[in-house]
């Protein structure tokens, strides 16, 4: 990661500079330099901004698929099976609809298997997703092994919770609708 940075900043500030030296009519010294300097920043900052896109993208895609994978463990868990059989039974479920969460689910109940504490494989399921609903679930998890609570009725009120939000959430882009189809109505009604 860090040699992509130093070599697309070298590589962006050699590409001015080489631009440049091949004019025919030459650049003031000032205004090369500081193209050159402005490349080169920009090259060290492209690759952390790409990459922030790629874990807003994953998030979002790990969080539109945990309010489905949420209701299997409740149904699962309600039925009888332990949470580490529902957590492998679950990954597997989900595989097509949201293969990165099926992915994280699988890895955790792979921790689970090889001796981690339940508590902490999902203490670290949130920290390598980074999406709040998990870690609210790892927190629920923790906290009913610590207290000795039922698991089941915690994860029904946390499922039902992120259906609620889940609901609002696109209650709130239906409303916005209206307001971003206002302009294009105006400008295509208008003239006609």
């Amino acid at each position: 990661y860090l040699t992509t940075k130093i070599l697309l900043s070298l590589a962006l500030g050699a590409g001015v500079l080489w631009i440049a030296s091949t004019r025919s009519e030459p650049l003031p010294p000032n205004n090369v330099i500081f193209l050159t300097v402005l490349c080169m920043v920009v090259g060290l900052y492209a690759p952390n901004a790409w990459l922030s896109g790629r874990v807003a993208d994953r998030q979002k895609r790990v969080g539109q698929g945990l309010p489905d994978a949420l209701d299997l463990l409740v149904t699962c868990v309600e039925a009888g099976l332990g949470l580490d059989i529902a957590l492998g039974r679950i990954s597997a479920e989900i595989g097509l609809s949201s293969p990165v969460l099926a992915e994280e689910l699988n890895q955790t109940n792979l921790e689970m298997r090889a001796g981690v504490p339940r508590g902490e494989a999902f203490r670290r399921l949130a920290e390598r997703t980074g999406v709040e609903e998990i870690k609210n679930l790892s927190s629920i998890v923790i906290q009913t092994e610590i207290f000795g609570t039922s698991i089941a009725k915690s994860l029904r009120v946390m499922s039902e919770t992120m259906r609620v939000k889940r609901m609002q959430r696109a209650e709130e882009k239906a409303a916005m609708v209206a307001v971003k189809m206002t302009m294009p109505l105006i400008l295509n009604i208008m003239p006609a």
